[in-house]
C-alpha cells in the first residue's frame, strides 16, 4: 500500500513509533517542522537565504538509535546543532520528553544542556590540549552535578572512564590529548558528554576520522551505552553501511529535506527513493548491502539558495516525471515501515510512473526503484 501521510514529505514519524506501545511513550527529544535558513550575505544578496534545513520532524526514543544519513551539506548536522540549540532555528520546534524549548537562556535551557549532549566529528579538536582528561571529566560533572562532595565527584570521574572502557582510570587521568590515540580521545569526549548524566547524544560523525581498524569499538561502546543507560541517540553520518550496523531507525536527508525513512535494515537492503539508492550504490560495500552496482544518478546536489521546484532530486533523477518538477511530493508510506517522498508510489500516476521506468532503462538504469 502507498498512501500519503498528511502534511509535510518529513512529517511522518519513525515506524517505530507506529505501535500502541511506542506511540503511548513520549519521545526525549522530538522535531517538529525544523526549520533554518541562513541569510546570503554580499552584494546583489539581499533578501536570499540557504534553505539548509526545511520541514524536517524526527523522534528520538529512550533505548534507540536513529541514523540521519546523507551525502555532504544535505542539512545532517545543521539539524543536530539546531537540536543542540547551538544556532536559532528559523522556524519549527525541539520537543523535551514533550516541553518545547523556547529559551536558550535561564534554567530550563541549562536543563535542556544537562540531557542533550552532542559528540563530535573531531575528538582532538573538541578537547582543550592544555587540560589533562582529569581536568576535562571533572569540569564537566562539577558543572552539571553542582552538589557532589569531592570524594564523590572523584570516584565519579573514575566511573566515567571505567564507563567508556579507559581502564584503569589512573592511568588516563593526568594524560593530555596529544597523549592518547584517536580511538582514545573520542572515548574521553563520550565520557565528557556522559558527566551530565544526559537522556540524549547527538553523535554527528563519531567515528569517520577515526582508523578503520577501531571504528568498530567506538560504535560498540555507543550501543552498549544506549542500552546500559536506557539513551537516545541521534547518530549523523555519511556511512550507509554502518547506519544499517548501528542504527534502529535510518532517515535520509537530500538538500535539507527527509526523503525516506524506515527500519535501517529496510532503507539499507531495499532502498526505495532513487537518492537512497545512490547512496548504496556509491557506498564501499554497495554489493554487500543492495546487490546493486550501478548508480542511478548523475549531477551535483542543487544549490540550497536556489533549490528545484517540486522534488529537490528531480534535477538528478533519472525517473524525473512532469509533476517532480512542479510539486514537492508528499511522504508514501510502504510496506515494512518504510516511507518515501517520491512520486514514483502514487498509486493514481501509473501511467507516468511506466514511462518513467522506459526512460530509466533506455537510459542503461537496470536497477531501477522498488515499488510496492
Amino acid at each position: 500500500m502507498t498512501t500519503p501521510t498528511s502534511g509535510d514529505p518529513s512529517s511522518a514519524a519513525p515506524a517505530a513509533a507506529d505501535s500502541p506501545s511506542a506511540a503511548a511513550r513520549v519521545p526525549v527529544i522530538e522535531t517538529v517542522a525544523l526549520t533554518k535558513h541562513f541569510p546570503v550575505r554580499g552584494r546583489g544578496s539581499r533578501g536570499k537565504v540557504v534553505h539548509a534545513v526545511e520541514g524536517v520532524d524526527l523522534r528520538l526514543d529512550a533505548g534507540s538509535v536513529v541514523a540521519l544519513v546523507g551525502e555532504s551539506g544535505s542539512g545532517k548536522s545543521t539539524v543536530a546543532r539546531l537540536i543542540a540549540q547551538l544556532l536559532p532555528r528559523t522556524s519549527g520546534d525541539v520537543l523535551l520528553q514533550g516541553s518545547s524549548v523556547r529559551v536558550r537562556l535561564g534554567r530550563s535551557f541549562r536543563r535542556y544542556v544537562r540531557n542533550v549532549q552532542m559528540i563530535l566529528q573531531d575528538p582532538f579538536a573538541s578537547l582543550n590540549p592544555v587540560h589533562t582528561v582529569g581536568y576535562v571529566l571533572t569540569r564537566s560533572v562539577s558543572i552539571h552535578n553542582p552538589g557532589l562532595s569531592r570524594a564523590e565527584r572523584d570516584q565519579k570521574v573514575r566511573g566515567l572512564l571505567e564507563q567508556v572502557e579507559l581502564r584503569p582510570a589512573e592511568r588516563y587521568l593526568a594524560k593530555f590529548p596529544h597523549e592518547l590515540s584517536g580511538g582514545q580521545r573520542q572515548r574521553v569526549a563520550i565520557a565528557r558528554a556522559l558527566g551530565a548524566t544526559p537522556k540524549a547524544l547527538l553523535a554527528d560523525e563519531p567515528v569517520s576520522m577515526l582508523d578503520v581498524s577501531i571504528r568498530i569499538g567506538v560504535l560498540n561502546l555507543l550501543q552498549r551505552l544506549k542500552s546500559d543507560l536506557d539513551l537516545a541517540i541521534l547518530y549523523i553520518t555519511h556511512d550507509i553501511a554502518s547506519a544499517r550496523y548501528f542504527a534502529d531507525e535510518t532517515v535520509v536527508m537530500y538538500a535539507g529535506q527527509v526523503i525516506e525513512r524506515g527500519p535501517s535494515e529496510e532503507v539499507t537492503q531495499r532502498p526505495r527513493h532513487p537518492y537512497t539508492q545512490l547512496l548504496i550504490a556509491s557506498a564501499p560495500d554497495a554489493d554487500q548491502l543492495a546487490g546493486r552496482e550501478e548508480r542511478p544518478a548523475k549531477g551535483e546536489p542543487p544549490s540550497l539558495i536556489d533549490p528545484p521546484t517540486g522534488c529537490r532530486f528531480n534535477p538528478r533523477c533519472p525517473f524525473a516525471m512532469d509533476v517532480c518538477r512542479q510539486e514537492r511530493p508528499p511522504m508514501f508510506e510502504l510496506e515494512d515501515g518504510q516511507k518515501a517522498a517520491c512520486w514514483l508510489y502514487d498509486e493514481g500516476r501509473a501511467e507516468e510512473r511506466a514511462a518513467a521506468f522506459g526512460a530509466g532503462v533506455a537510459a542503461g538504469i537496470t536497477n531501477g526503484v522498488a515499488v510496492a
